[in-house]
């Protein structure tokens, strides 16, 4: 049995789904099992999921389009790796992404998950900048901001993904949902600072496409798990930088500490609060 499932689920992804693909079978960690669920594609991604005889490949297909979080929580309940890593098919991961990953999980047991830093590039690989995101030590003080986790550079605990499957009701911002969830059971997570991920942006992914939708959504994801803070939309989305409306230090520090129930800001989020409050 593999010690990794690489799950990666695959949509109408003909223009980078090769890339995606050969990023992950040219990994130096080579026991995993790779599988792709082909979520009802109607171009030539059939087609080019045919074209690979490497046998750590499983192709699922559906038979109609189940969407993204069906499509995923059927992948978890067939994953036979002690760990899933998620992958997305118009990203590339890079060449020692798995190996570094296991290797943070095996060293540290006591994590459920652990994302990485990533690279945004375009379709045509155009390197823009790095995402970072939080180190365990600041995880809770910084996870209320969507989303703390990389979706498509997470590995978890095939363990925990089975006994948290990703809800339905977090549409486009699953991911969100579920490190919240995750942490309200005080389980820990952590992100590796290093560049593991090529990230792809284009006007046709779900942040675009749904933009506002996933806005709503986290917002009532938000509430669900912060909502001792008794924050507006309008102030949510100031605080997370969508949102133009203008706020001080003061005010941003105000909330930023009712979310966090008045414990001490790490120094990150604090020059965070204080950098947003300029722009």
């Amino acid at each position: 049995m593999a010690e990794i499932t690489v799950l990666m689920p695959v949509y109408n992804s003909e223009k980078t789904l090769r890339s995606s693909v050969e990023s992950i079978l040219s990994q130096s960690f080579k026991d995993f099992e790779f599988l792709i669920m082909d979520d009802g594609s109607s171009d030539g991604t059939r087609e080019i999921l045919q074209s690979y005889s490497d046998e750590r490949i499983q192709v699922i297909h559906n038979d109609i389009n189940l969407k993204l979080i069906r499509t995923l929580n059927k992948g978890i309940a067939l994953a036979k790796g002690k760990f899933i890593a998620r992958m997305d098919a118009d990203d590339i991961a890079a060449p020692k992404r798995l190996e570094i990953q296991r290797n943070h999980m095996i060293q540290n047991p006591h994590l459920a998950a652990c994302g990485t830093w990533a690279k945004t590039i375009s379709l045509s690989t155009e390197i823009f900048k790095t995402i970072r995101k939080p180190k365990e030590k600041d995880f809770k003080a910084w996870a209320w901001i969507p989303t703390p986790l990389i979706h498509p550079t997470v590995m978890i605990k095939t363990e925990v993904a089975k006994e948290n499957p990703y809800s339905e009701q977090a549409l486009h911002c699953e991911d969100y949902e579920l490190w919240l969830r995750l942490l309200q059971k005080n389980l820990h997570l952590d992100n590796i600072p290093k560049n593991l991920l090529y990230y792809r942006v284009h006007s046709h992914s779900v942040t675009e496409t749904f933009r506002e939708l996933q806005l709503q959504n986290s917002f009532e994801v938000f509430q669900k798990y912060y909502g001792h803070a008794a924050l507006t939309k309008e102030e949510y989305l100031s605080l997370i930088g969508v949102k133009s409306k203008k706020l001080s230090f003061q005010k941003r520090l105000e909330l930023t500490k009712k979310i966090l129930k008045n414990e001490s800001l790490p120094f990150s989020l604090y020059a965070y609060t204080f950098k947003k409050a300029l722009l």
